[in-house]
């Protein structure tokens, strides 16, 4: 079957965008890069193609409201930062050797970085013109975003304060960092965030897995 257009353009941008990658450390695998950084801990950089619409759908929460949009033609850039232990807590089945951006705890797209009404670009642009933005919009802030988390020790010391802080991309980033350090032994650090997250989640179900999480890990029971 011969490819779309649109995929040939894709083709022509990630051709591209190969190279900076390379040079990083990535390796690529379809349309996605993976760079190990530690044993169990790899990086995740993924171009993904847009679909068609549903068509008619009943409303959509925020987090899948694109589905309800045509989006073919376009394409986005996925970033992320996949942790083992951090997976295997929550899923019986091992993610495989290539790394996607949906198995990983860290997740967010380019254009969320640059706070972008719009996370998909149109590939009715020039290849190069494409590559050249995406290029040097990687080389500003999405390598960065990777290299800052590029350790579980970064992680811990940074994950919650820049959900907290400067951009929201994760609900849970106090139960991910709490889940390191209660693997390394750190159980009054593991034990207080995971206490600040029972409490401040308004959802009855995440406050029960929260709560049994801990005694899971060996924390005992959180405060009410």
């Amino acid at each position: 079957m011969s490819r779309s257009p649109f995929a040939a353009q894709l083709d022509m941008v990630q051709a591209t965008l190969a190279g900076l990658l390379k040079s990083a450390g990535f390796s690529r695998h379809g349309r996605s890069f993976n760079r190990r950084t530690e044993d169990g801990l790899v990086q995740v950089v993924n171009l993904e193609t847009g679909r068609p619409a549903l068509g008619t759908v009943p409303p959509l929460p925020p987090d899948l409201a694109h589905l309800a949009r045509d989006l073919s033609g376009r394409f986005t850039i996925n970033l992320g930062v996949h942790v083992k232990e951090i997976w295997d807590n929550d899923n019986a089945v091992p993610p495989g050797t290539i790394i996607q951006d949906q198995h990983c705890q860290i997740r967010t797209r380019l254009a969320e970085l640059y706070r972008l009404p719009d996370a998909w670009w149109p590939l009715d642009q020039p290849p190069h013109v494409l590559a050249l933005d995406i290029g040097r919009r990687m080389s500003a802030m999405g390598l960065p975003f990777l290299d800052r988390f590029g350790t579980r020790a970064a992680i811990i010391r940074g994950w919650v304060a820049f959900n907290d802080d400067e951009l929201l991309l994760s609900s849970r980033a106090r139960v991910d960092v709490a889940l390191l350090l209660a693997m390394r032994g750190e159980t009054a650090g593991a034990t207080r965030l995971l206490g600040e997250q029972a409490k401040a989640t308004p959802l009855r179900g995440h406050a029960d897995y929260v709560r049994a999480l801990a005694r899971k890990l060996g924390l005992g029971e959180l405060p009410e």
